[in-house]
């Protein structure tokens, strides 16, 4: 009777323990756990600690066997994972921040250059004549199924309608 009571004693303390740790976040002793590389590195005391809880519970209810410790042990990693996700949603947030912050420093350190105003004029006859002979002679003939043997060889008309039409566009 009195290892039970003892045993009732230790669910209640774990119990309690875990919830205190969901909620406020406080520490509960526990083995220490391997050293991963994690990404929540300032969380890690935390992880471990609901992991502490999570086995005491689980202790507790391979020792009893009551339904009290059963469902106690059931409901922990529910509540383990909600804080998981708790946690990690803090540092996703936070590592945003942290690299929109990098983003902004490295935009504003960028060199500021005066916007060409000559990129958006018009193309003019010359300019017309040049991208014209640029077209290779061999190329299949367009959608509008005209080939580029005619505007090479179209002559200055061919020029001056082309670049009428490129400045209406």
């Amino acid at each position: 009777m009195i290892t039970r009571n003892i045993t009732k004693y230790m669910l209640s303390a774990c119990i309690a323990d875990l919830e205190e740790s969901m909620i406020l976040g406080s520490s509960v002793a526990g083995r220490a756990g391997r050293q991963h590389q994690d990404r929540f590195d300032d969380s890690d005391t935390d992880i471990s600690n609901l992991l502490a809880a999570k086995n005491g519970l689980h202790k507790a209810y391979i020792d009893l066997r009551t339904d009290a410790a059963k469902a106690a042990f059931f409901r922990c990693p529910c509540l383990v994972q909600q804080r998981l996700r708790e946690m990690q949603d803090v540092w996703m947030i936070r590592k945003a921040e942290e690299i929109q912050a990098i983003s902004v420093a490295a935009i504003d350190r960028l060199p500021q250059v005066d916007t060409n105003n000559d990129l958006d004029l018009p193309p003019s006859l010359p300019e017309t004549i040049w991208a014209v002979q640029q077209i290779s002679s061999g190329k299949a003939p367009g959608s509008d199924a005209i080939p580029p043997k005619v505007y090479k060889h179209g002559g200055p008309r061919m020029m001056a309608e082309l670049t009428t039409l490129f400045q209406k566009m």
